[in-house]
């Protein structure tokens, strides 16, 4: 059991890894996006075998809270600080605390990974996470009017004519 845990956690050292290429990635979004299909590309490539065993291990009855959904882990404070760049670009809302984002697509990252083990490897996990990444960061993306709790909104200038 923990063997398994162990080599989770340390794919997410892996995330570390990828932290230069996604520098090279012009937009914000764009590097949350691409940690998403690298995370999944990743975990498509332990196998669907050995993701199950892990996540049945983890969600065994009488188990406790797993370290696989510790806030403290790599991967979610690497997409924590990708979401506050994005925010403070004005690339994502702000609205939202950029915890609560990152917990999102932290979530539906496991969600898309959970299906792929129930559909026994039935699709692409890489290909399959583009579509859902893109419908999730075009409800993230920043709108007009969007101000962060606790903040309020400047009204736009009246035009004179």
């Amino acid at each position: 059991d923990q063997v398994v845990v162990d080599e989770l956690l340390a794919l997410d050292r892996s995330y570390l890894d990828a932290l230069p290429e996604l520098g090279d990635i012009e937009t914000a979004i764009g590097r949350l996006e691409a940690l998403g299909r690298y995370s999944l590309r990743h975990i498509s490539g332990l196998g669907k075998g050995y993701i199950k065993a892990a996540y049945s291990s983890q969600m065994a009855p009488g188990r406790g809270h797993s370290p696989l959904a510790s806030r403290d882990r790599a991967s979610h404070l690497i997409t924590l600080r990708l979401v506050r760049e994005a925010q403070e670009s004005g690339e994502l809302r702000r609205d939202l605390p950029a915890e609560e984002i990152a917990l999102a697509l932290t979530r539906a990252t496991r969600g898309i990974v959970i299906e792929w083990c129930l559909t026994d490897g039935g699709f692409d996990l890489e290909k399959a996470g583009g579509p859902m990444l893109a419908i999730l960061m075009d409800g993230l993306r920043a709108r007009k009017g969007d101000t962060p709790p606790g903040e309020t909104a400047t009204p736009a200038p009246k035009r004179r004519g």
